[in-house]
């Protein structure tokens, strides 16, 4: 988990809250990957997805309640 505050986009929704993160401003990113197994001619051996949360607590919490699963 590590702050960010640069981004294209101009706003996601956080995984934890729901509250809309603006991404060009200060906010909590965790980044999730995985091993996959590759379709019919695809290369690809992994999958990333980045999700951006409005603060700690929630980055926190969300990472919290995953492990708990």
């Amino acid at each position: 988990m590590v702050p960010r505050s640069n981004w294209d986009a101009a706003s996601e929704t956080c995984p934890a809250c729901g509250e809309r993160v603006d991404l060009r401003g200060p906010h909590h990113q965790v980044e999730l990957d995985r091993e996959r197994t590759p379709g019919a001619g695809s290369k690809l051996t992994r999958e990333r997805r980045l999700l951006a949360f409005c603060d700690e607590a929630c980055a926190t919490a969300w990472l919290d309640e995953t492990d708990n699963r």
